[in-house]
């Protein structure tokens, strides 16, 4: 029978006390408690925060590192009277957010990108009708960048970064698309189309236009169908994957290490998170609020938790508003846990 040290090639070291400088999936006995340890990787649970947003909206184009850095921008707060596109832009510091500049082209259901809350990209939308506008975020303004070769809205966004980015398929006018444009920090460029059917509200993460997941969506035919369908772009092709194991879903939250670690969250029409780890997908704890096209860290690292804010929730302040202002943070990574006590 193999032995620990057969598997990992180290030994459980006994110890007077934890280590300070713990790894991941490491063991150890500490001699003075009388208790066996290890650090591991567990699921992460998600908790609703104290800080709301001035402005409910749902929509939005975001972007976020963390769970105590982000940005929300534009989007659309839905009352009994009426629907009011949004403007304003929103940063985020983990306990509070703060109204910041607004953006150029007031719109909702626009792409995109950034891995942080100071560096985004947003890109196409809903601006009556359709827009190929695109503006770049450097922490304090908004600067209009050149727009897409083709107007279009609900693009599948969240892959990439202000200087590296995907818009992924959408609608454009009455037709929908599969079509496929690329960032470069510069200029768009009309790309290699997805292989599936699903065209609206596709998710997707990734850290550049080289490097890209992109999974579920929605088509329209007298209802919305969604699907579980998976996809990786390697900067040339897109190579079918395994899966998603919840029921199908379009504009979901999302945030990464990389297009081999990953979660996705919330989303229509449920609250299910999913973890992917390059190969499968595996279900999470669900969010406490079935908050659905709500704004969360895009591309940004899942290692330290994530965010997800706004969108539309299912008790409001006055009825038919679809505005929420509320956030709920995810946390997980290593943690240590007790094995067994002599």
């Amino acid at each position: 029978m193999a032995t620990y040290r057969d598997i990992y090639g180290g030994k459980v070291n006994y110890l007077g006390a934890d280590p300070s400088n713990k790894q991941t999936g490491q063991l150890w006995y500490n001699s003075v408690s009388k208790v066996a340890k290890g650090e591991l990787y567990y699921n992460g649970v998600w908790s609703t925060s104290s800080a709301t947003m001035n402005n409910g909206r749902k929509n939005a184009g975001s972007s976020g590192s963390s769970t105590n850095d982000g940005q929300i921008a534009g989007g659309i707060t839905l009352t009994p009277g009426g629907q009011s596109n949004q403007n304003s832009t929103e940063t985020f510091n983990g306990s509070a957010w703060t109204t910041a500049n607004n953006i150029n082209s007031t719109r909702r259901s626009m792409g995109s990108a950034g891995v942080s809350g100071t560096a985004a990209l947003i890109f196409g939308g809903y601006l009556d009708p359709y827009t190929s506008n695109s503006e770049k975020w450097d922490g304090t303004n908004w600067t209009a960048t050149p727009g897409l070769n083709s107007s279009r809205n609900i693009p599948g966004g969240g892959t990439g970064s202000s200087t590296s980015a995907l818009a992924i398929a959408g609608q454009q006018g009455i037709a929908i698309t599969s079509e496929v444009e690329s960032w470069n920090g510069s200029s768009w460029t009309t790309g290699t189309s997805t292989p599936g059917v699903e065209k609206l509200w596709v998710n997707a993460f990734g850290k550049s236009n080289t490097d890209a997941l992109a999974f579920g969506g929605a088509i329209y035919s007298g209802g919305y169908t969604y699907y579980t369908t998976c996809y990786l772009w390697d900067g040339s092709s897109w190579t079918t994957k395994n899966p998603t194991v919840n029921p199908g879903r379009a504009n979901s939250g999302n945030s990464c290490d990389s297009t081999s670690s990953g979660i996705s969250y919330g989303g229509s029409p449920d609250t299910a998170t999913e973890i992917w780890d390059g190969t499968s997908w595996t279900a999470g704890n669900a969010l406490n609020t079935n908050q659905t096209q709500g704004g969360s860290n895009g591309s940004g690292p899942s290692t330290t938790g994530a965010w997800y804010a706004g969108g539309t929730a299912p008790a409001f302040t006055s009825p038919g508003d679809e505005g929420w202002t509320g956030t709920q943070i995810y946390n997980f990574g290593p943690s240590t846990v007790t094995l067994g006590t002599t």
